[in-house]
C-alpha cells in the first residue's frame, strides 16, 4: 500500500506487519495463520488484501468468503507476480 500511496486506506494489519511506520498505530486483527475474522469484520474494510503465501491461510479466505467480505487473493512467485499483484491491488 505504502508503494500506491494508499497507507491512509488502511484500517487495520496483521500482528507482524510494521511497514511503513504507520501501521503500528492500526489495530492488529492477530497472526497471519489466525485473523480475528470479528474484528476485520468489526471495521468494515472496503476490500481485504489476503495471501496464500503460507499453508493454513486458506482458512482466513474462506472466512472472508463465508462472511461476504470483500478479499483479492495475492500470492505472488516471482518478480513479474509482484508487479502483477501491485496492478491488481491498485484496480481494485
Amino acid at each position: 500500500m505504502e508503494f500506491l500511496g494508499l497507507t491512509d486506506l488502511l484500517v487495520g494489519v496483521d500482528d507482524f506487519s510494521d511497514w511503513p511506520e504507520t501501521v503500528k498505530s492500526l489495530p492488529r486483527l492477530g497472526p497471519d495463520l489466525s485473523i480475528d475474522l470479528d474484528l476485520v469484520e468489526e471495521l468494515k474494510p472496503d476490500l481485504v488484501l489476503a495471501s496464500l503465501s503460507v499453508p493454513g491461510m486458506e482458512k482466513n479466505i474462506e472466512g472472508l468468503a463465508a462472511r461476504n467480505i470483500p478479499h483479492i487473493v495475492l500470492n505472488p512467485q516471482s518478480l513479474a507476480d509482484i508487479e502483477n499483484d501491485l496492478m491488481i491491488t491498485a484496480n481494485a
